[in-house]
């Protein structure tokens, strides 16, 4: 009949929509896997976010340890927890990881986040000795960021401008640190250092919240002096 359609054409409807649907279903399987990844994602970064908050720096490092896909965001969670031990260069390292994932000067970070990325490797860096590089990051960062004045701080105390470190050390920002964490007992532990230089006070220092979980050789590694000064120190 006129109006049959050959047999060849009905084949390839046939084999065309065997094709539509087969792109629908790896579609929405890729979907599906995609935010079952997410998901997944997701919890780990609130997992390592959570083992931040407690402090259980050394957790963070040994449950990162098998990851090694290049996650920005993982990568700056394990360089923060080597910071917090004191690990200054292994955290300066991945702290380049991360640079160099992003390519672009963190284009994909928010304002918010560039900061506190570059103040934290200007961290490690400062203390670790490493005074050029540390102001160099730091000079385009909000002046009044906690972060970035203790930096300045660690600057003016390795180049020994002792009552530029206090003054430094004694600006309102540097409460906002949670008390007795790391940056908190550097904080008091620096002023204690500067007073006693610039006026001859001896201020009990925390080791306890200088040290955290790092041993003394790991300080010792970083900034021999000021682990001299901070067993000098009467002891909280």
């Amino acid at each position: 009949m006129a109006g049959d359609i050959p047999s060849g054409s009905l084949l390839l409807l046939a084999i065309a929509a065997v094709l539509f649907i087969f792109i629908l279903y790896r579609t929405a399987t890729s979907k599906r896997r995609e935010a079952k990844r997410l998901t997944q994602h997701h919890a780990f970064v609130q997992h390592f976010k959570s083992l931040l908050a407690e402090r259980q720096f050394l957790q963070v490092i040994e449950d990162l340890a098998p990851v090694t896909w290049p996650d920005p965001e993982l990568l700056t969670m394990r360089a923060e927890a080597q910071l917090s031990l004191w690990r200054a260069e292994a955290a300066l390292r991945t702290f380049d990881q991360v640079d160099f994932i992003l390519l672009a000067p963190l284009a994909n970070f928010t304002e918010a986040e560039r900061t506190g990325h570059y103040s934290m490797k200007a961290l490690a860096a400062a203390l670790f000795g490493k005074i050029e590089s540390a102001a160099g990051m730091t000079s385009t960062l909000d002046h009044t960021e906690p972060l970035v004045l203790l930096v300045w701080a660690i600057i003016a105390i390795r180049q020994e401008e002792w009552i530029d470190g206090e003054r430094l050390l004694r600006r309102d920002e540097l409460v906002k640190f949670p008390e007795g964490g790391m940056n908190s007992g550097l904080v008091a532990a620096l002023l204690a250092w500067c007073l006693q230089k610039n006026h001859g006070q001896s201020v009990p220092v925390n080791r306890v919240a200088v040290f955290g979980e790092a041993g003394i050789d790991a300080v010792c590694e970083v900034w021999p002096e000021f682990l001299e000064f901070v067993l000098s120190a009467p002891e909280v």
